[in-house]
This record gives C-alpha cells, structure tokens and sequence, in this order.
C-alpha cells in the first residue's frame, strides 16, 4: 500500500484540520459559559473587587495610593486621582461598574465565539476537500 505525495499531503492537511476542530471547540465552549454565565468568568480580580462595598471602597483606598494629585485628565489620564465615592454612592456605583464588567465579558465571549465559528467553518471546508483529495488519491 505505497503513498503517494498527494495522498500523504492531503491526509496532513485533514490531520491540522481535525486538530483545528477539536481546540477550537473546546473554546466555543467556554464562550458560550462566558455569555451564560458572565460572573462565572468574569477574572477573579474583578469579582473580588466587585464582591462587596467594603472590597470596592478598599480597591479605592489602594488605588488612591498610586495616583498623582497634581496630574490632569489631558497630562495623564491614567494616574489622574478620580475621587473616592460616598458612602451614600457606593453601593449604586459598585453595582453599576459590575453590570458593565458582566456586559463586557458577555460581548468579548460573544465576539470570540463568532472568531471561532469562523476559524470552524474554514478548517470543516479545507478538511472536507483534502479527504475527497486524499480519498481520490488513495483509489489511483
């Protein structure tokens, strides 16, 4: 049973594609946990952060210690010192930042699992065509 060069590039080729599939899936799902269940994947920084008024006030208190008082929004907005909520704020601010953390992570999974669909889509056409190409190749 002799190979020949097309038969052996195109079983090659089916053998990235099949791997391409396999990894590739294994990402859309964790898209998928990501827009089902963004607190779920949301970094855990972020959720510690968000977890509590009192993780949120002190994630101020820290961040406070590294920001430059006498920069501007147009120097350096980076380092500015954004002033720390209220006590009467804290728990709407906290609540609001979290629901745009949640948004966020829902549109990123959202965005990548559409990459992926892609990534899916190419590599099922290019495996499609090499197995016919190999099959051919394999019967001459």
């Amino acid at each position: 049973m002799k190979k020949t060069w097309l038969e052996i590039y195109a079983l090659l080729v089916c053998f990235v594609c099949v791997t391409c599939v396999v990894i590739v899936t294994g990402l859309s799902l964790w898209n998928i946990i990501e827009m089902s269940a963004p607190e779920f994947a949301m970094d855990s920084a972020t959720w510690t952060r968000l977890s509590s008024d009192e993780q949120y006030k002190s994630s101020w208190e820290f961040k406070s210690r590294y920001c430059d008082e006498n920069s501007t929004e147009e120097t350096s907005p980076k380092n500015k010192c954004k002033p720390a909520p209220q006590d009467a704020n804290v728990t709407e601010q906290r609540l609001t930042e979290f629901a745009l953390k949640k948004a966020e992570t829902t549109r990123s999974g959202f965005r990548d699992f559409v990459q992926h669909l892609i990534v899916l889509l190419v590599s099922g056409v290019a495996l499609f065509f090499h197995w016919r190409i190999a099959n051919r190749a394999r019967s001459t």
